[in-house]
């Protein structure tokens, strides 16, 4: 059990980023039986990777997993976990506004007073995600745009990517599709290079939309068919806080179309 938990706590990430959530959910959960009978010294960063791959599937479920990290952390005195874990925690709560900034921000101060840049930036995009999902968009700007240039500081590209999505559906609110389109080729590009098919997979989104309300309907349908097609092959989901952009931009193109124009693009795609 001991190694079990070590290996999944240590697969986490690569599970999330790479779009292997339910295979990862399927080995975590089945560990996660047996922790209660015997607890080990690496169920924190267990329950910590099985909270943040459960918030796909099933947000409740995932937040009670990071409270119990959270605990964990705090009988641990491991601070970076610690600020992981409460980081995280605020985008489990992310329908209550008020509740969800005050635990991310928490998880940031943490990760400010341990000066680590690629914390702060999650936290960060976290907040924007926060904000961005309850309709402050000025807010959410911010945030990411903090992100964006502390992780060009680090050189982290997968967060770049994510940063200039998030501000490509920014864009799409305030109806600046060229921005939109920009700001999804480039992720796209980046996402090519890294050979990262769930960035390629989601990226699609905004593209789309922003190509279907400027004049390429039926391309944009082909682009959400090739987008679901591809992250069903991977087993993988859409973030929450994207997932009412993805129903919105399919909605904006779908009015353009017949529904036939639109089955046989989707189908196409």
């Amino acid at each position: 059990l001991e190694l079990g938990a070590r290996l999944a706590g240590g697969l986490a990430i690569f599970w999330y980023w790479f779009g292997y959530h339910i295979e990862g959910l399927q080995w975590m959960e089945r560990l996660i039986e047996r922790l209660d009978d015997q607890p080990t010294v690496y169920s924190a960063q267990l329950l910590y990777g099985a909270g943040v791959l459960q918030t796909f599937r099933d947000v409740r479920r995932g937040e009670q997993l990071v409270l119990r990290a959270i605990a964990a952390a705090r009988e641990l005195n491991d601070k970076p976990l610690l600020a992981w874990t409460l980081t995280f925690a605020g985008y489990t709560r992310l329908r209550d506004k008020a509740e969800a900034l005050a635990t991310t921000g928490e998880g940031l101060s943490i990760f400010r007073e341990l000066d680590f840049k690629p914390g702060i930036a999650q936290a960060l995009n976290i907040m924007g995600e926060i904000s961005r999902f309850h309709g402050d968009d000025a807010r959410a700007q911010v945030y990411y745009e903090e992100a964006l240039a502390l992780s060009r500081q680090t050189g982290e590209t997968r967060r770049i990517v994510m940063m200039m999505k998030n501000l490509a559906y920014l864009a799409q609110h305030r109806g600046d599709h060229a921005d939109a389109l920009a700001q999804c080729r480039e992720a796209l590009r980046m996402s090519r290079d890294m050979n990262s098919r769930l960035d390629l997979a989601t990226g699609l989104i905004p593209l789309a939309g922003a190509l279907g309300l400027t004049g390429e309907p039926e391309r944009a349908v082909r682009l959400f068919g090739a987008s679901e097609a591809a992250l069903e092959r991977m087993g993988a989901f859409h973030q929450r806080a994207d997932q009412p952009e993805v129903k919105r931009n399919i909605a904006a193109v779908r009015a353009r179309l017949s529904e036939e124009a639109f089955a046989t693009a989707l189908a196409a795609g």
